[in-house]
C-alpha cells in the first residue's frame, strides 16, 4: 500500500495542465487534451526511466545511491563531460517542479476566490498579465518563508520532512473526493449515453473509491508524526470551509457552478472573472 501512496505522489500535479490550458484560446478542448496527454506522457516517461535504470544499474547502486540516481545513471551511460547532461536535467526538472507547484496552488486559490470559498481578492487578475496577483504573492512568500525557516531550524526541518512524507495522504484524499464529486455531479450521465456514463460517472467513481481506500489503509502504516500532520492539515481545512459557507455565503455550497459565456470559451473576449466576483460580493 505504501507503493500505491508513492504512485499518487508521482502523478500529483497532472491537473496543472488543466489549470493552465484554461488560459489558452482553445478553452473548450485544450484542458481535456492537456489532462489526458499530460498523464500519458508522465506514464511513458516513468516507464522509460524505470527500464533504463533497471538495465544499467544493479541492486547495490540503487540501494547505495538512492538519492542520487539520475546523476549516477548519467555517469553509467555517458562518459564525462556528457554525463553532466543528467545533472542539468535534474536542475531543470527542479525548476519546472517549482513552477508547476506555483501554477497549481495559485490557480486553485484563484478558482476558490471566484467561488468565494476564500476571500474574493484571490480572484483579482493582473490588468496586463491576466494572472491572479494576490494568489501568486501569497504562495510565493509562504514558500520562501518555509524554505528559509526549515533550513535554519532543525525542528521545523523535521516537521517539514514529515509533512512531505505525509503529503501522499492528502493527495489520495483530495483526488479521491474529486472522483466522488465528479461521479455525483454527473450521476445522470447514463441517461444521456452509455459512453458518457462510463467516463463521467463509473470511471471517476471507481478511481475515487480506490484512492480513498489507499488513504485509509496508509493512515495505519505511516509514523504517528506523519499521520498526525497529514490528518491534521486536512482537518484544519474545515475552518476556511466553514468561514466560506457562513461568512462569505459562497454560492459554491449551493450548487452554483461558474460557467464562462460563449465568447470566453472561444477566446474572443478577455475573462471577466474578477469583475464578476466583485459584483457578487
Amino acid at each position: 500500500m505504501g507503493g500505491l501512496l508513492i504512485t499518487c505522489f508521482y502523478f500529483w500535479g497532472w491537473d496543472v495542465s488543466l489549470n493552465l490550458t484554461e488560459e489558452t484560446r482553445a478553452k473548450r478542448v485544450a484542458p481535456g487534451l492537456g489532462g489526458v496527454f499530460g498523464t500519458l506522457i508522465i506514464v511513458a516517461l516513468f516507464i522509460l526511466l524505470q527500464v533504463v535504470i533497471q538495465l544499467n544499474l544493479g541492486d547495490k547502486p540503487l540501494a547505495d545511491e538512492a538519492a542520487n540516481i539520475i546523476p549516477l545513471l548519467g555517469e553509467t551511460i555517458l562518459p564525462k563531460p556528457w554525463s553532466y547532461i543528467a545533472l542539468i536535467a535534474v536542475m531543470i526538472s527542479t525548476v519546472a517542479t517549482l513552477e508547476t507547484t506555483l501554477i497549481q496552488a495559485t490557480r486553485t486559490l484563484f478558482a476558490m476566490g471566484r467561488d468565494k470559498t476564500v476571500h474574493p481578492r484571490f480572484a483579482v487578475l493582473h490588468a496586463n498579465w491576466q494572472t491572479p496577483v494576490l494568489s501568486n504573492i501569497v504562495i510565493g512568500v509562504l514558500g520562501i518563508i518555509l524554505f528559509v525557516v526549515s533550513n535554519l531550524s532543525a525542528s521545523v526541518s523535521d516537521l517539514m520532512t514529515s509533512a512531505i512524507s505525509a503529503i501522499g495522504l492528502q493527495i489520495a484524499f483530495y483526488y479521491g473526493l474529486t472522483g466522488i464529486s465528479c461521479a455525483w455531479h454527473y450521476r445522470k450521465s447514463f441517461a444521456e449515453s452509455f459512453t458518457a456514463g462510463i467516463f463521467r460517472l463509473a470511471w471517476p467513481l471507481v478511481g475515487g473509491l480506490v484512492l480513498l481506500a489507499i488513504f485509509v489503509m496508509n493512515v495505519f502504516t505511516l509514523s504517528f508524526q506523519e499521520t498526525a500532520i497529514g490528518l491534521g492539515l486536512i482537518l484544519v481545512g474545515i475552518i476556511p470551509l466553514l468561514v466560506a459557507k457562513f461568512k462569505y455565503h459562497s454560492p459554491y455550497f449551493e450548487g452554483h457552478v461558474f460557467e464562462p459565456d460563449a465568447e470566453e470559451w472561444s477566446g474572443t473576449k478577455e475573462a471577466t472573472v474578477a469583475a464578476e466576483t466583485v459584483k457578487r460580493g
